[in-house]
């Protein structure tokens, strides 16, 4: 019934079944408004629609910032697990010397985990 054939056949079928949600997990994106200019990682980020898009939920990740449909800045970021999913995107920012927000972190909608910049 089962020869080796069938059996390297079902070997790569349960593997593509257990890699598939493994690979969905392993990248991310969102999308948001810029009503003003972002500091991130020494990277301005002009106002504009953003997408920030992140490609692992290890803690260390890179994370790319596509503005107005042009890559600006790929840089490292962190996953932080958080205990309760997040309400709402939001954009933590800190000003520099100048007066320039910073980023710090960015929290997702639905997500359990922060991205944080240094």
């Amino acid at each position: 019934m089962f020869d080796k054939r069938n059996c390297m056949i079902l070997i790569v079928l349960l593997t593509l079944l257990i890699a598939m949600p493994m690979a969905a997990l392993a990248k991310g994106n969102v999308k948001f408004p810029l009503t003003g200019t972002l500091v991130v990682a020494g990277n301005e980020i002009n106002p504009g629609d953003c997408e920030l898009r992140w490609k692992s939920d290890n803690p260390e990740t890179e994370v790319t910032f596509i503005n107005n449909k042009k890559i600006v800045a790929t840089v490292q970021g962190k996953i932080v697990n958080v205990d309760t999913a997040y309400r709402d995107d939001s954009l933590v920012t800190i000003p520099d010397s100048s007066g320039r927000a910073v980023l710090k972190e960015v929290r997702i909608q639905g997500k359990k985990f922060k991205i944080v910049f240094e």
